[in-house]
């Protein structure tokens, strides 16, 4: 099988034609070409500092829940794909499943529990 139009040839400008080559090493050779570009450099060794202060947030908030005997626990409702939030107690039984609303008031310090 063919195609009646002939292979795209991505020229640059001012660049002359490359002769035509066996269709495997043309893709090695720009495969190759394309890999050497410069290496990636790593800029941080650890998370911004503003998301250590929301992981610091949110584990003062799992240590008052801790304190009062609950934590909360997230899992997909079975055969769908809903996100239950639960607050559970402290062996892990759910005590009542939060509305996201709910979730947010009790992270606020805001939802009696």
């Amino acid at each position: 099988m063919s195609s009646p139009n002939p292979p795209f040839k991505d020229v640059a400008p001012g660049a002359a034609p490359q002769p035509a080559r066996e269709p495997s090493r043309a893709l090695a050779a720009e495969l190759a070409h394309s890999e050497a570009s410069p290496a990636i450099g790593i800029l941080r060794s650890r998370p911004p500092e503003e998301v250590l202060a929301q992981m610091a947030r949110a584990d003062a908030i799992n240590e008052r829940l801790r304190e009062r005997g609950y934590r909360v626990g997230f899992r997909l409702e079975p055969g769908a794909v809903k996100l239950l939030i639960e607050l559970r107690d402290s062996a892990g039984t759910p005590v009542r499943i939060l509305s996201a609303a709910e979730a947010v008031e009790l992270a606020a310090g805001r939802l009696a529990v």
